[in-house]
């Protein structure tokens, strides 16, 4: 066997394993539901309770993707995705490869940025408040500028 034969051997096996794990992935996607979990169990992996994750995906459903084709993202995934990321504090590749959810780090990497924008916009909004005095500006910004040397007009959203 030449060279070429055994290189196109190679990747014609590495094709099919890829294929077969993103199979295996979309099987446990489809069979995942986070809800099942105990709670303490939810808890620990998405650092909020059921009936909290319930509400945040109820409020920000609408702002998420619509579940459209047969390889899309349901919504109740994606929320528990962008938790999982944000309460693990580590890298996508890790929830990427986890069991529990079952996307592939580019995948994550999709997810997060709509999840994580969709958290914004509703979270940001109704739950976090800058009221300021024309004062209390002032000062932040002067002691912003004197531990960075960055000036720049402070205003809150």
């Amino acid at each position: 066997m030449t060279r070429s034969e055994l290189w196109f051997a190679d990747s014609s096996e590495e094709d099919e394993s890829l294929l077969e794990l993103a199979r295996n992935r979309k099987k446990l996607r489809d069979a995942s539901n986070p809800l099942e979990l105990d709670s303490a169990t939810f808890i620990k992996n998405f650092r909020l309770s059921k009936e909290a994750f319930v509400d945040l995906l109820s409020a920000t459903e609408e702002m998420l993707q619509r579940c459209t084709r047969a390889k899309s993202i349901p919504n109740i995934l994606k929320l528990a995705t962008a938790l999982r990321f944000c309460a693990q504090g580590s890298y996508q590749l890790s929830i990427g490869n986890e069991n529990m959810l079952g996307l592939a780090q580019p995948t994550v990497s999709v997810v997060l940025s709509e999840v994580l924008d969709a958290l914004e916009n509703f979270i940001c909004q109704r739950w976090i408040k800058f009221n300021y005095t024309e004062a209390e500006m002032q000062e932040a910004k002067s002691h912003f500028y004197s531990n960075t040397r960055f000036s720049g007009d402070f205003r809150p959203a």
